[in-house]
Formats: C-alpha cells, sequence, structure tokens
C-alpha cells in the first residue's frame, strides 16, 4: 500500500487502520534509516584501525598489563588472596568452584 499524503491541515482521524499503519510503518522505517546506530560510528573507527599496517613498535598486551600493574600500590597486591586464580568464581560470585 503507498503511503498516504497528508496536507499540512489534513486530519490522521480521517485515515483507515491500513492507512494509518502504513504511515506509522514509513515514518519509523525513515527515521531509522536516517539515525545512525549509537555504535557505528566507533565501529567505522574501528575498521580503520584495522586498515593500518602492523606497527612492530606497539606495545604489547603483556607490556600493557605488566605497565597497569605497575601502578597498583603494593598494600592492595597483599589483599590479593593467594589462590585468586584457582577460586575466583569464589571470590568474584560468593559461590564456589565445582570440582571439575
Amino acid at each position: 500500500m503507498a503511503t498516504p499524503e497528508l496536507k499540512p491541515d489534513d486530519s490522521i482521524s480521517s485515515l483507515t487502520f491500513a492507512e494509518l499503519e502504513t504511515l506509522i510503518t514509513h515514518i519509523v522505517r525513515k527515521a531509522i534509516q536516517q539515525k545512525q546506530s549509537p555504535y557505528e560510528a566507533e565501529m567505522e573507527r574501528i575498521r580503520q584501525e584495522l586498515k593500518k599496517p602492523y606497527d612492530p613498535t606497539a606495545p604489547s598486551l603483556a607490556d600493557i598489563a605488566l605497565e597497569l600493574a605497575a601502578k597498583v600500590p603494593e598494600e592492595e597486591w597483599a589483599r590479593v588472596p593467594k589462590d585468586a586464580s584457582k577460586r575466583y568464581k569464589e571470590y568474584l560470585y560468593g559461590r564456589p568452584q565445582s570440582q571439575e
């Protein structure tokens, strides 16, 4: 069904249910087409970054983790349980890990 044409002095109350449904569908589709997804700009930035050539001088993930870990005060590291890597679910979620 073609989208009904409304003039400024027309009332939507004169439309049939089918015409009203078609009009609303048209308005929503148009709004969706015009609106950019909130993630689209970030995704485009990532696409552009991925097109760049590999930089062998960039720090590795391990280097970044070590740099961040070095910023944590020793007294905070002392609070981390010695078995945290084995029982992380218990510490994070408060429930014992199943014996696997």
